[in-house]
């Protein structure tokens, strides 16, 4: 990089190299920031009450971003597989076992995968999950 710099005696500018500090032992360089993208978006599922299902989603981004799924618009409580899905490392959920709508327990709903860090965040497109059997199923 360079500084222009004027004197009386001359009739421009000259350029003179800037010296850039070097950081010392003890200091930190921090990488560049670069906002959550989400690079694997989530499809739809259709699965048969009681059987296991999965919805990926996957999201670049410096710091790395967490994610957070939405189910018909809010946010979806963690739990250990069996009513509530487990959010996977790299950011799929995975359901056990998807409930068939027994006592008020089914799954079956619009997902949307949310990736967020300190440089921004990102959202993904819909997708639903279909139980076979229910109510308005698309694969009757």
């Amino acid at each position: 990089m360079c500084r222009c710099s004027a004197t009386p005696s001359t009739l421009g500018c000259r350029y003179q190299p800037v010296q850039t500090p070097v950081p010392s032992s003890g200091s930190r360089v921090h990488a560049q920031e670069t906002p959550p993208r989400i690079v694997h978006h989530p499809a739809d599922v259709v699965v048969k009450a009681g059987n296991p299902a999965t919805l990926s989603c996957r999201a670049d981004g410096s710091p790395k971003p967490t994610i957070e799924w939405l189910r018909n618009g809010r946010p979806l409580e963690k739990g250990d597989g069996q009513l509530q899905p487990i959010v996977l490392l790299e950011g799929s959920i995975f359901f056990l076992s998807v409930g068939g709508g027994k006592r008020g327990q089914s799954h079956e709903g619009v997902y949307t995968c949310v990736a967020r860090s300190s440089a921004g965040k990102a959202t993904s497109r819909n997708a639903s999950l279909y139980i076979a059997g229910e109510t308005g199923d698309p694969a009757r």
